[in-house]
């Protein structure tokens, strides 16, 4: 399912959560040039036939809805997950852009999927951290290697060679003060390198994982 395709890169179906995150799904979806895409919607199959039981698959709350006129349906099969429209097919009117549909789960369209997770609770996104080399994926999961099974992240391994020692503590205090485009050493991310950071490197001192 796109799910699953989604869950094993560490991600998820996009979830759309109001007007403004549903217009940038569109764009990305038409900058492919894709007629559709899977958003992260199902139907609970204890839902009532065409419009009850519909909720987001990471358990968010939103109301926010999109649905395209007439929809949902159940049309055909079991339509029981949400795609959005992307490109309006010729017989559809403009107002189809960007609205959903319901679809059966087994039909071969696109998804957009995003990542959120935050595995070692530095309020930065995973991803991003392991495109920009501060955590390292070797086995190119999308999950960083501290995160997997058996193995720890630590914060204040600033050099990422899995110890908290003088080194990273060097580097600290080279940087202490107000954070610039190239501070690596702001380890609560409040714009600076002070106290709190110290303390919490050396509340990590020796071998991550120790």
């Amino acid at each position: 399912s796109q799910q699953s395709t989604a869950a094993a890169r560490g991600a998820m179906v996009v979830c759309v959560a109001d007007a403004e995150e549903n217009a940038f799904v569109y764009r990305l979806a038409r900058a492919r040039v894709l007629p559709a895409v899977w958003i992260g919607m199902i139907q609970d199959p204890a839902g009532s036939e065409p419009d009850g039981g519909w909720h987001w698959i990471d358990g968010s709350t939103s109301s926010w809805r999109n649905w395209g006129a007439g929809e949902p349906n159940n049309w055909q099969y079991d339509e029981d997950s949400c795609v959005m429209i992307v490109t309006p097919a010729p017989h559809d009117e403009p107002y189809w852009l960007s609205r959903w549909q319901d679809y059966p789960a087994f039909w071969q369209i696109s998804s957009v999927i995003e990542w959120s997770a935050d595995c070692n609770n530095d309020n930065i996104v995973d991803l991003g951290q392991i495109l920009n080399g501060t955590l390292p994926d070797s086995n190119t999961n999308n999950i960083p290697d501290c995160c997997e099974p058996g193995n720890n992240c630590c914060v204040g391994d600033i050099y990422v060679n899995h110890i908290v020692d003088g080194g990273d503590l060097g580097v600290l205090l080279s940087e202490w003060g107000v954070v610039t485009p190239t501070t690596n050493s702001d380890l609560n991310r409040d714009g600076f390198v002070n106290g709190a950071d110290l303390g919490m490197l050396l509340a990590n001192w020796g071998p991550c994982g120790s």
